[in-house]
């Protein structure tokens, strides 16, 4: 029996689909009627517990144990109702039908409610396990919202779960009859189905296979039927059709066996060589003239291509080459009829060319070319003798051709050249005319004797004339066109000497006598016999370009703003007034060099329009002071130099610099602002022992900075005193620089002592530096680090080494106090001083309140707020400041009553002899009062005897710093003066060393 596939997928497919379906309905109908049951024992038991709570109020508010019992008894009869239990407000049970005791689970639950009973006054269900293994829903229900006590029944869990699963049960159990019948009933209709589809199925596989059997019977009269009698008619034509296509393919086989005879015969005789090769390379057929036209043993197909034809060191582009390249092309989708003729070198070693011609086909369902080649050597050697012969023939006629046209060209050459040159002629008389008349430079022909002989308009125009002939009855060109006679006997003479002159420039007489330069060019012209005939040229008027350069020339040697001469042409007259000294000893000169003092103040306040009106009228009345054969130059900005000439004698240089300082103090009124200027002038009075003039100004320029340091405003005469104060401090400068690197550079300790009781109160760090043998001052290396702008670096060092020494005395237990380190004003305004102390401080491990730094007050006058915001950022730190040198400077009560101070120091100069000055008592006293009302330490500097020490305790002052107490010291040597000021202070009679460290 042939089972039905199909209709056995879709009669399990039911199957499957019907048996999730009662699953689905078994799970709701449970989850339905569980909910339905606890719905009905949730109303049992709110009505169970309102019952309670309503008959036995009275006796829940006087709490009667024996009344409540017998009521809550009587409710145990209700259907599904377990056990009832009563509890106070405060949680304790009052009654319940519990035998003998209530359990712990529904004890803690009750108590639980009880305290959350604010939280939560309505009715509340739960679900409890009891001691018995069965479940229970337990229900709560408030009296007077908990104020009264509670309310619990416990509902029977397991009868409700009996009674869901035997609904449950029922229902699964029709399910499943349902089910069976069904499927007894789809199973009996697809059998009825299934049977002639089987049967239909069967005699087709049959048919496929051309077995052609009897038709299937199938007596029912719907679809099936009529699919099998049309099954039956179908497959007696597919017979009659397959028994006649098989007897037509019988003829044909044997016609195609008689064409392929035929064929095989024909390509075997023909003349040309046939090759058919595939895709893949190899020769699958060819014939006998193949192989005999490329003298080829005779081969088996198929054979590679490679093997057949191989490649041969003139081949490679011929026919093996071409049958390549097209089987390439086949391979990319490419291929093409293609015909052409090649090279090929044959088995013999004959060079030959043969004619392919190639054609893509597809045989046997796969691309190949088939290749018909000829031997054409013979023709082509034929073709190309008759191509030289014809080449050689054309060349000879060419050749007669050229010969014939040559003797005709010559001919009418000859006659043709006659009549061009009297073209020529006529053409270039015209056109030299025209350019002569209409040139923009000056033509002319001047006799030996100075006549002009021809000259062309614009010569007549340059020199003021309006035509040529007006300007030759000037007469002689020599005295009408130069201006200066040397430039025309120059001119003349160069010309009868060379022959010719270019480029010679001179200046024109004009007839309206303005001014008028010139550029000529010309030549001399002579006969045979070397005698001049006329010269002859063209001028051209370069007054414009002459007056450009001169004014180029000016603008590169003077100053654009006043005028004056600039550097580079004083330093030119300096060297003229070198030389002339050098050859007269008579000669002397003098250079003054001029700084204008406070210009940038003038500047920045006023502006530039009035700091360049300013410089013009320096520079006129600098003109004022000297003569004129003296030179006045502006260098830029507002420095001046002056060159005097034969000075004579010191006394008039030094009369002319007196003369000039007075002038400029002298008010100047520009644009209604009354300006007042100074100078600072440095004077070189010595000048024959110079080599160079810039040695002179470097000199003048050192003696007007030595001015300027004095005090501006006034002058100084260089000497060699100043030279080497100058070169002493390059030295310095330069040793300076490497001072760090070589560790010349060191700190000394200077200790500050309590002046009451002499303990030790802290330390000075002193900056010191022995270069090479020698010791430096700091009042000598410290401004010279300041201009060089070293005073950063250094003062970085400082407080890196302070840093690091005050860490290593804590790290020894060595109590020295507060550490002072003198800060420049430079280095205080430095961008990122604050950020930069406080990473020291964090690299040391040390408080910023173990360091004081000392400022003077010249900081706070240059700098003013900005300084103070920096020492407000030190503040932060924890690092104390001090004012440094009180009273010597600018001192601002102002600023001292706003500065973040701690302390300010009394310059050693107040203390210095005060024990015999009443005056200098009476200052110190002053200091010391307003720094004590200010709520200042006041220490005092330069503390050298015990009389000093004892007048300035007695004032008040509290702290002392000099050589009474102790020298600088090393730093090794802090801890054991530490021990012994303490030691000395303590009263064990040890005396201090006051020794230098």
């Amino acid at each position: 029996m042939i089972r039905s596939r199909l209709f056995r997928r879709t009669l399990l497919g039911m199957l499957v689909l019907f048996g999730f379906y009662a699953l689905a309905v078994s799970a709701g109908s449970d989850i339905f009627t569980r909910r339905q049951l606890m719905r009905e024992s949730e109303a049992t038991a709110r009505a169970v517990a309102q019952s309670i709570a309503g008959s036995s109020m009275d006796s829940l508010y006087g709490l009667d144990p024996i009344t409540i019992q017998s009521r809550i008894d009587q409710y145990l009869s209700v259907p599904g109702v377990r056990y009832a239990l009563v509890t106070a407000s405060s949680g304790d049970i009052v009654a319940h039908t519990f035998a003998p005791v209530v359990p712990e689970d529904v004890r803690a639950l009750a108590r639980s409610l009880s305290d959350a009973r604010k939280a939560d006054s309505t009715f509340q269900q739960y679900d409890v396990d009891l001691p018995d293994g069965s479940a229970a829903l337990h229900c709560v229900m408030p009296v007077y919202e908990g104020l009264g006590g509670y309310v619990h029944i416990g509902m029977d869990r397991s009868s409700l779960d009996s009674h869901v699963g035997h609904v449950v049960r029922s229902q699964q159990i029709l399910a499943l009859v349902f089910f069976c019948v069904a499927a007894f009933a789809s199973w009996f209709f697809l059998q009825s189905i299934s049977r002639p589809l089987a049967a239909l199925t069967d005699y087709a596989r049959k048919v496929a296979a051309h077995e052609f059997p009897a038709p299937v019977e199938v007596k029912s009269r719907d679809e099936i039927g009529t699919l099998a009698r049309v099954m039956g008619f179908m497959a007696a034509d597919l017979a009659r059709f397959v028994g006649g296509l098989e007897a037509e393919v019988k003829r044909s086989t044997g016609e195609l066996r008689t064409a392929l005879g035929e064929l095989s015969a024909i390509v075997g005789g023909m003349g040309e060589g046939l090759l058919v090769v595939s895709a893949e390379g190899l020769v699958l057929r060819s014939n006998e003239a193949f192989a005999s036209l490329f003298c080829l043993e005779p081969f088996g197909c198929p054979v590679a291509l490679d093997a057949l034809l191989p490649l041969s060191g003139q081949d490679d582009s011929g026919l093996r080459g071409v049958l390549e390249d097209a089987l390439q092309s086949m391979a990319r989708g490419e291929a093409a009829r293609h015909s052409g003729e090649y090279p090929f070198i044959c088995g013999d070693g004959v060079r030959r060319w043969v004619g392919c011609t190639i054609e893509p086909v597809t045989i046997g369902g796969k691309p190949c070319i088939v290749c018909l080649v000829q031997d054409v050597t013979a023709r082509n050697e034929a073709q190309q003798a008759l191509r030289d012969a014809y080449d050689k023939l054309e060349a000879e006629v060419a050749s007669r051709t050229r010969d014939l046209r040559r003797a005709n060209a010559q001919l009418l050459l000859e006659n043709a050249e006659r009549r061009s040159v009297e073209q020529a002629l006529r053409r270039a008389e015209q056109r030299y005319r025209g350019i002569f008349e209409n040139a923009v430079e000056g033509i002319f022909q001047i006799a030996p004797d100075g006549m002009l002989l021809r000259g062309n308009p614009a010569m007549a125009e340059m020199f003021g004339y309006s035509d040529i002939e007006s300007l030759r009855e000037v007469g002689s060109m020599a005295e009408a066109m130069f201006a200066e006679a040397t430039s025309s006997d120059v001119f003349f003479h160069q010309l009868e000497m060379t022959g010719n002159v270019s480029g010679f420039e001179f200046r024109a007489r004009h007839r309206e006598d303005r001014e008028l330069w010139l550029r000529v060019n010309a030549r001399r012209v002579a006969d045979a016999h070397d005698a001049t005939l006329f010269y002859e040229g063209f001028l051209t008027d370069i007054t414009i370009s002459h007056r450009s350069r001169q004014q180029l020339a000016h603008q590169a040697y003077h100053d654009p703003l006043t005028g004056l001469p600039n550097r580079l042409l004083f330093l030119d007259h300096l060297q003229l007034a070198m030389q002339r000294a050098a050859r007269r000893t008579d000669a002397m000169f003098t250079v003054l060099y001029l700084d204008l003092d406070r210009f940038k103040i003038i500047n920045d306040s006023l502006g530039h329009g009035i700091g360049d009106a300013l410089l013009r009228e320096v520079a006129c009345t600098l003109r004022r002071c000297v003569r004129d054969v003296d030179t006045v130059a502006r260098f830029g900005g507002d420095e001046f130099a002056i060159l005097l000439e034969d000075t004579g004698n010191c006394a008039g240089a030094v009369r002319i610099a007196r003369r000039i300082r007075e002038s400029l103090a002298q008010p100047v009124n520009i644009a209604g602002h009354e300006v007042f200027t100074t100078a600072s002038i440095g004077i070189v009075l010595q000048t024959r022992d110079y080599l160079t003039p810039e040695d002179i100004l470097r000199d003048a320029d050192t003696a007007m900075y030595r001015a300027k340091e004095m005090g501006k405003s006034r002058f100084k005469v260089f000497n060699a005193r100043m030279r080497e104060d100058t070169l002493r401090l390059m030295a310095l400068e330069t040793d300076l620089r490497f001072a760090v690197e070589r560790g010349e550079l060191s700190l000394r300790y200077h200790p500050i002592v309590d002046l009451e009781d002499g303990s030790l109160h802290g330390f000075e760090s002193l900056l010191r530096w022995r270069r090479g043998n020698e010791d430096v001052s700091p009042a000598e290396f410290i401004p010279v680090a300041e201009d060089a702008g070293l005073i950063a670096d250094i003062g970085a060092f400082v407080i890196e080494d302070v840093c690091r020494q005050v860490a290593a005395w804590q790290d020894t237990a060595c109590d020295c106090g507060i550490v002072h380190v003198n800060i420049s004003g430079r280095q205080l305004m430095r961008p990122g001083f604050a950020q930069m102390v406080d990473e020291i401080l964090r690299r040391h491990g040390i408080a910023g309140s173990c360091l004081r730094f000392e400022v003077t007050e010249s900081v706070l006058v240059r700098h003013g707020t900005l300084a103070v915001s920096v020492m407000h950022q030190l503040r932060e730190l924890g690092i104390r400041l001090c004012l440094d040198d009180f009273g010597t400077g600018y001192s601002s009560l102002g600023y001292l009553r706003r500065l973040p101070v701690e302390s300010l120091k009394i310059d050693r100069s107040f203390v210095w002899g005060m024990e015999k000055d009443e005056a200098g008592r009476a200052l110190v006293r002053g200091i010391l009062t307003l720094g004590l009302h200010l709520g200042l330490e006041v220490v005092a500097e330069g503390v050298e005897t015990e009389e000093q020490a004892v007048l300035l305790r007695d004032m008040g002052c509290r702290y002392g710093q000099g050589f009474l107490y102790a020298k600088p010291l090393l730093s090794e040597r802090v801890p054991p003066f530490v021990c012994l000021r303490e030691a000395a202070v303590a009263g064990y009679g040890v005396s201090v060393s006051t020794g230098v460290a």
